[in-house]
């Protein structure tokens, strides 16, 4: 009687530099030049949410937009960050939405799962969620100008706080006008919007 031998080697991984956001935390907001440079709050809070820099948030969103990707991204609004954040493998839930920010929204949000509700300051907002630990982008006023930042647990992520920062320092007049959970695309699709 012979033994057969079969020798298999095993598949090498594949190597990526992405940083799945299944892992459940925020990212630091990272350039493509490490230059240190400040950038816009929209590409900023993506970058936070996805480890992709926010040069590639911003060409995502020049995508949608029909731009140049190397246009410079100034201002977002929802319907573009979500499809940007679709097109790199993330779906946006929305989970609160104020009265104000219901009307702008349309049919973008199905009504029976959202929550809608008054404006809230963000630490009132932060003291009355449910499921703290998952990863949030959050349509605020600051100061009364319109801006993004990305929130998980007692953390805040965004262009003015690249690195991140307690919630309970965030010392910006914030109202919390939408809020939305981030999940991954899930199949192959997903898994190669994230590989891009």
């Amino acid at each position: 009687m012979s033994v057969l031998a079969i020798s298999v080697t095993p598949k090498p991984k594949r190597m990526t530099t992405l940083k799945p956001l299944a892992s459940g935390r925020l990212w630091e907001v990272t350039h493509d030049d490490n230059a240190g440079r400040q950038g816009w709050c929209g590409p900023s809070a993506m970058s936070a949410l996805t480890s992709r820099s926010a040069e590639h948030a911003a060409a995502a969103l020049n995508g949608v937009r029909g731009d140049a990707p190397e246009t410079l991204v100034t201002g977002s609004i929802i319907r573009e960050v979500s499809l940007a954040m679709n097109r790199l493998g993330y779906l946006l839930d929305a989970e609160y939405v104020t009265e104000f920010g219901y009307a702008e929204l349309g049919a973008l949000v199905p009504d029976a799962s959202v929550t809608v509700g008054p404006s809230l300051s963000l630490t009132d907002w932060a003291a009355g969620r449910a499921h703290p630990k998952r990863v949030r982008l959050l349509d605020v006023t600051v100061d009364g100008a319109p801006h993004w930042i990305a929130v998980q647990g007692n953390r805040v992520v965004d262009s003015l706080n690249p690195t991140g920062m307690a919630l309970g320092a965030y010392g910006y007049a914030t109202v919390v006008r939408r809020v939305w959970g981030v999940k991954l695309l899930s199949g192959p699709l997903g898994w190669a919007r994230r590989a891009l």
